[in-house]
């Protein structure tokens, strides 16, 4: 009986930790900061520029990106939404937007960074 019981106890405490280490990976995935890149840099021909944030269009791998006058490449966070965008001009870049958003997923602040700010 006593042997029942300790194999019960144990069986409780491995599930209480694999109930915390869940709870865990779950809690500290979805509160990412505000702007956090995930995966690799994405590429796109086109984007849409009539509002903010801008959108990349026409997703295409890297080897077509090189190959274009004018290419895209972004970054996404855990939520989709992009937080950093480039643009290329015949391979060189030529500014970068960051996005940051809020708590509600409303875009909080967007920053250009320019070529001659980019490059001393």
């Amino acid at each position: 009986m006593s042997l029942i019981k300790e194999g019960l106890n144990k069986g409780d405490s491995m599930a209480g930790i694999l109930l915390i280490a869940i709870a865990f990976v779950f809690i500290f995935s979805s509160s990412g900061y505000a702007g956090e890149m995930i995966g690799s840099p994405r590429y796109y021909r086109y984007i849409k520029d009539s509002s903010l944030p801008y959108q990349p269009t026409d997703e295409i791998n890297y080897e077509e990106a090189n190959n274009l006058y004018t290419y895209y490449e972004a970054y996404f966070d855990g939520e989709g939404r992009v937080v950093s965008l480039k643009k290329f001009v015949k391979g060189k870049l030529e500014w970068v937007d960051k996005y940051v958003y809020g708590a509600t997923g409303s875009l909080e602040s967007r920053e250009r960074s320019a070529l001659d700010t980019i490059l001393p």
